[in-house]
């Protein structure tokens, strides 16, 4: 799968000012760019609300990398419960492409098997319980 693209990230013009917070962190980037950037920048799991269904095939596949990976257990940014919040966001608040339902289920999936690995509280238990119910 190739990087996307503006469109394919953002959707349509006019973004808000969340979107292009989203464009700026994500725009361009590779998928082991993308693992990098988990590692070292603070908030970027909040991006994942803003993205459109192509780029969450895209860089949920980082995410979901970086999560099954070692390095999350001592990460400082508390990327895990943000991601799932992002996510729990998609499939309750926005119109997330139907597509990409199962892929952000099986990060749930992975979250609720690896809680104590990644350091996710009762809030999060909420958050995976809303995905599973996603249709």
């Amino acid at each position: 799968m190739k990087i996307p693209t503006e469109q394919e990230l953002a959707g349509l013009k006019p973004y808000c000012l969340d979107t292009g917070w989203m464009l700026r962190n994500f725009l361009g980037k590779t998928k082991e760019e993308a693992i990098e950037l988990f590692k070292s920048v603070g908030g970027v799991s909040n991006d994942f609300a803003y993205m459109s269904g192509v780029g969450l095939r895209f860089y949920l596949e980082a995410a979901l990398e970086y999560l099954k990976g070692e390095e999350v257990r001592s990460e400082q940014w508390d990327f895990p419960s943000g991601l799932l919040c992002s996510l729990m966001c998609q499939v309750e608040c926005f119109e997330v492409s139907k597509s990409v339902v199962p892929l952000i289920k099986e990060v749930a999936e992975y979250c609720k098997h690896h809680t104590q690995k990644l350091g996710l509280d009762v809030d999060c238990q909420d958050y995976i319980t809303s995905i599973e119910e996603a249709e």
